[in-house]
């Protein structure tokens, strides 16, 4: 009472003072409260998936024994076993592509995108350095598509080998439209206009 007192002496404090005090206490431990429950949920939430992952691979390990045994005479029971298994989901000594992307009127970097026309896996470069990384990708050759908004698509055949990273530099030209004017008699050579490239240009040819 006397530290109550002292508080609200010379209106030190507002008069609503404990009250806001016991509502913010109360929010306190609400959200203590949510944080704990939240805290316990997710170790749950790990402990379940590492029983699941735990069943898979004891599941691995049963029919690959079921595996080895009925192919125990021939040469594929070595492909039966966990670390078969996981080569064939990541495969060691994989290849890489990397693009950079350029834009040909700026000769700048730019954003585009390459995709992987055999697995129709895409990703994008960045407009920073137009760099792209394609990784885990089986050896031979592999067509890889290049586009941007605005720019011609170009295509690059890449023959990937195991455990090499294969570097490809790949320019876009700015995409140009021939356009029919029949007042003029002539054509009109437009340059489309995109946010990569610096300016656009028009050609009028009478």
């Amino acid at each position: 009472v006397n530290n109550k007192v002292v508080l609200m002496a010379n209106q030190n404090m507002p008069a609503n003072f404990e009250d806001e005090l016991r509502e913010i206490t109360s929010s306190l431990n609400d959200l203590s409260a949510q944080y704990t429950a939240s805290r316990q949920a997710a170790g749950e939430g790990a402990a379940l998936k590492v029983e699941a992952n735990n069943a898979i691979y004891n599941q691995c390990i049963a029919m690959g024994l079921d595996g080895q045994n009925f192919f125990k005479k021939s040469v594929l029971k070595s492909q039966f076993s966990f670390e078969a298994v996981s080569s064939m989901l990541s495969p060691s000594g994989a290849s890489t592509a990397v693009f950079t992307i350029i834009n040909a009127d700026t000769n700048r970097p730019m954003i585009a995108e390459v995709s992987n026309e055999i697995t129709g896996r895409v990703v994008t470069a960045a407009e920073s350095d137009g760099r792209c990384e394609m990784g885990n990708l089986a050896a031979g050759e592999t067509l890889f598509r290049i586009s941007a908004d605005g720019f011609t698509t170009q295509y690059a055949t890449v023959n990937l080998k195991t455990g090499v990273t294969s570097r490809e530099t790949v320019k876009l030209e700015v995409m140009v439209m021939d356009v029919e004017d029949g007042e003029m008699g002539g054509n009109v050579r437009v340059s489309v206009a995109t946010p990569n490239s610096t300016s656009a240009h028009a050609v009028a040819n009478s």
